[in-house]
C-alpha cells in the first residue's frame, strides 16, 4: 500500500506525524465513519465526535484554517488533481495558476509510474477512517495498491513550478509522539 498526502505549502515535521497517524488509521482503523464536510467534524456511528489528525497537530504547528483563500485554494487543487486522475477534469476551465499544480501532480504520477489512465479503481481517493482504540479520525488523500506488502508513506509537495517527494519512514517513535500530542489535545479539549 502506498499512502500519499498532497501538500501545497512548505514541509514541516508535523507532516511526518500526520502520515504515521494515517498509516495507523489505514492498518487498524475503520472506514465506517460520518463526516460533516462543512464543519469538518468526524463522528463515529455512535455519535462520538472524533478529533482529526490535522486539528490535533495544530497544537504544535499553527495552520491558518481561518484563511479562506489558502484553505479554499488547497481544497480546489486537491479536487482538481483527483478529477484529473479520474479523467473528469476540464483542463481548459482551470485557472493557469491552479493548472500548474495539477500538471505537476500528473508529472509526479508519470515519473513514479503510478498508473492512473484509465482511472485505477483500486486506488482510493479521500478515504476517511477512524481509530476506535485511540479515538481519532482522518482523511487519506490517496491510497495506491502496491505489489509488495510493505506500506510506503509519501509526502508530495506541489508548487506551481515543481514538485518534491519526501518518503517518510514510519517509526513507532513518530506514532508515539503523535499519541502524546493527541492525549494533550484531548486534555485541553476536555474529551
Amino acid at each position: 500500500m502506498l499512502i500519499i498526502d498532497i501538500k501545497t505549502g512548505n514541509p514541516t515535521k508535523t507532516h511526518q506525524y500526520q502520515l504515521c497517524a494515517y498509516k495507523n488509521l489505514v492498518e487498524n482503523g475503520d472506514s465506517n465513519i460520518n463526516f460533516d464536510e462543512e464543519n469538518h467534524i468526524y463522528t463515529s456511528n455512535s455519535g462520538q465526535i472524533l478529533p482529526s489528525v490535522t486539528h490535533v497537530l495544530q497544537l504544535i504547528q499553527k495552520w491558518d484554517y481561518k484563511n479562506d483563500f489558502y484553505a479554499d485554494r488547497g481544497t480546489y487543487i486537491h479536487k482538481c488533481c483527483y478529477a484529473a486522475m479520474q479523467g473528469k477534469l476540464d483542463f481548459d476551465a482551470i485557472e493557469p495558476e491552479i493548472l500548474q499544480y495539477v500538471e505537476n501532480w500528473l508529472k509526479f504520477l508519470d515519473e513514479k509510474g503510478l498508473n492512473y489512465k484509465p482511472y485505477n479503481n483500486n486506488c482510493k481517493i479521500e478515504q476517511k477512517y477512524w481509530h476506535e482504540k485511540y479515538n481519532y479520525a482522518g482523511t487519506i488523500d490517496i491510497q495506491y495498491p502496491l505489489k509488495s506488502e510493505k506500506t510506503e508513506l509519501w509526502l508530495v509537495y506541489l508548487q506551481p513550478d515543481s514538485h518534491k517527494v519526501e518518503k517518510v519512514k514510519y517509526t513507532d517513535q513518530l506514532f508515539n509522539d503523535f499519541l502524546c500530542i493527541l492525549r494533550t489535545y484531548k486534555l485541553r479539549e476536555g474529551t
